[in-house]
């Protein structure tokens, strides 16, 4: 089951997401159709799911990427990103203040590292919050 099925089956159908993410019953069909959800709308999609925004996004795309790499190595620097996934330093910093701006990860400052002239920051993804289910349950 892709992230977007997860999506609509945890809101109830794709009417009842569409209503709470703020789009058009058809962009939820489309993004069925294609698998993934568009990048502008995979963090509020996340937010009234819960379904992780890794999930969500279109894998091999350098947002997924980053995502992944968050998920997997935890705190990590735009610097170790950029070296990681051979990805132009631009992008990295574009994607990470995107992620920053959605809530989908948080920049945390680290005064004058070892050897660094300047600060550095460290990203790190949000957590989901557990949400409640139709039923009154918690899930994750």
């Amino acid at each position: 089951m892709t992230g977007i099925e997860q999506a609509i089956r945890a809101a109830g159908s794709h009417t009842k997401l569409a209503a709470q993410v703020g789009v058009h019953v058809v962009n939820v069909g489309m993004w069925q159709r294609l698998g993934y959800v568009s990048s502008r709308n995979s963090a509020a999609v996340a937010r009234v799911t819960g379904v992780p925004v890794i999930a969500l996004e279109r894998p091999g795309k350098p947002r997924a990427r980053i995502l992944a790499y968050l998920t997997k190595h935890g705190d990590t620097t735009g610097a170790d990103l950029t070296r990681a996934l051979k990805l132009p330093n631009t992008t990295v910093r574009q994607q990470l203040a995107n992620f920053v701006r959605q809530g989908v990860v948080t920049k945390i400052k680290i005064l004058h590292a070892a050897g660094a002239s300047s600060p550095q920051h460290v990203y790190r993804m949000v957590e989901q919050p557990m949400r409640k289910t139709t039923n009154g349950e918690s899930s994750s």
